[in-house]
């Protein structure tokens, strides 16, 4: 039998549904100032929700092609038995015909009771419809007629990992792959349960199990390069990725896994193409155009990386993390009225990040109205500000002449060195705004000099030197 399987919790499969649009850290920078230049492109969470889709059901479904040929067999002999509609409803399930199926076993049920089978597939479509007490009555109804019933002590794991029933799940996929060794969604079960455990290896052995069984089954190669990211083994995970892709060569979403994997190898224009196809098929997506943003980027495109970043944007305007990335390329690419929009609509969403309230103020200070608009804008916020703050120092700087000599001291006593160079940068930056050239070069470089490649403030740093350094 030709196994279909959903997936279970791969890097980047879509769930189903709108959960797609929850936060999802990925490789796009977190909703902060001190966003990574060159982050890692796999992420410490999920790019997608916590979401364990079934596959038992899939499993169910199997090959269309032998299940109306098993159909055909049974209905010449007897087309009424409910084994024969079972083996129906079960083509129903591999035709989609998901609401006839149902209605088929609920018929089976009502006139055999006990009957297994028709309970495990409607327990499943129970499941599938959202129907979790009903789901959970018939699988449990299941084992209790059937205690060695290795299938469904798995889709019961499968429901309590839905839940995040770590614990219970384990247990219940356990006892399954005690049951019969050969269940392949045991297996695939327990090595997701692991990856939430954060048990890399574990679930790595977990998931080779599943492909010793199944080996022709996409996903669980998608699975296993999961593990194997978190083991740092980029190279196998590639491999798995390849197979996965070679298997299913039109499913979008693999695409994305093997695109931040390879962003992360630093195979960047390798990545881009992988982007580039997993847009062709899912060009509604708006998450798509911010990991290729961030891979453009990384490769000097910053045009293109701007366009993506705004395409995003205009799908999905709630996305703010991708508002702190984009103001830094216009920025970089003096647009200053866009650069002053972009931050001020990040630190609109997050007014606890105060550097956002200062990059806005510089950069209206680069546009037509000069030193006096970065003004106008830094009085409105800066009593916002924690007094004990830096920012707050730096902010007053920007609005009164003369108190810069308070706020370098207060920058330069400062402690801590990953602040005091994200500070400094914000004082060479107003430097360079009211043209004390000299005094700005030095303080960039020392921006630069502190080495924390990681910061807005030291990527902006080091273009603006590179800028004075092409105009010598």
């Amino acid at each position: 039998m030709v196994f279909v399987f959903s997936t279970c919790a791969m890097i980047g499969r879509a769930p189903d549904g709108p959960e797609l649009d929850a936060d999802i850290p990925a490789i796009v920078e977190e909703d902060v100032a001190a966003i990574p230049v060159e982050p890692p492109v796999i992420p410490e969470e999920d790019p997608v929700p916590d979401v364990y889709e079934s596959i038992s059901l899939y499993v169910l479904s199997g090959d269309p092609e032998a299940a109306i040929a098993a159909y055909r067999a049974a209905e010449l002999e007897d087309p009424d038995d409910p084994a024969t509609r079972v083996l129906l409803g079960n083509l129903m399930i591999a035709a989609g015909a998901l609401d006839d199926a149902v209605r088929l076993f609920d018929s089976v049920i009502e006139s055999d009771p006990d009957n297994i089978d028709a309970m495990f597939a409607r327990a499943l479509l129970a499941g599938h419809f959202g129907n979790r007490a009903l789901q959970e009555q018939l699988l449990m109804n299941v084992v209790t007629i059937d205690p060695e019933n290795a299938r469904g002590h798995a889709a019961i794991g499968e429901m309590l990992l839905q839940q995040r029933r770590l614990d219970r799940a384990a247990e219940a996929f356990q006892k399954s792959a005690t049951i019969d060794p050969e269940n392949v969604v045991a297996h695939v079960g327990l090595g997701n349960v692991q990856l939430r455990r954060e048990r890399y290896q574990e679930a790595k052995t977990s998931f080779t199990r599943a492909i010793e069984i199944e080996p022709d089954s996409p996903f669980v190669y998608v699975d296993r390069s999961r593990a194997l990211v978190r083991l740092y083994e980029l190279d196998a995970a590639h491999r798995d990725l390849d197979r996965a892709i070679d298997l299913e060569p039109d499913f979008a979403w693999n695409y994305v896994d093997r695109g931040r994997l390879r962003a992360e190898m630093g195979q960047f224009d390798d990545s881009i193409e992988d982007f580039n196809r997993a847009i062709e098929s899912l060009p509604d997506v708006f998450l798509l155009y911010v990991y290729r943003a961030r891979v453009l980027d990384r490769v000097g495109r910053r045009g293109a990386a701007i366009e993506d970043f705004e395409t995003a944007l205009a799908m999905n305007p709630e996305y703010h993390p991708a508002l702190a990335p984009l103001g830094t390329l216009y920025y970089i690419e003096n647009r200053w009225g866009e650069a002053a929009q972009a931050f001020r609509d990040a630190y609109r969403h997050n007014r606890s990040e105060h550097a956002f309230g200062l990059l806005t103020a510089l950069s209206l200070g680069r546009t037509d109205g000069g030193i006096a608009a970065a003004r106008r804008y830094m009085r409105d916020i800066v009593n916002d500000m924690p007094r004990d703050s830096l920012e707050y120092h730096v902010g007053r700087a920007i609005v009164e002449s003369g108190y810069d000599a308070i706020a370098t001291r207060r920058v330069n006593d400062e402690r801590d060195p990953f602040r005091k160079a994200r500070m400094t940068f914000y004082l060479a930056a107003y430097y360079d705004l009211i043209e004390q050239t000299r005094l700005a070069q030095t303080l960039y470089l020392e921006v630069e000099r502190s080495n924390y490649p990681g910061l807005i403030e030291t990527r902006l740093a080091a273009e603006r030197l590179r800028e004075f350094r092409r105009d010598r």
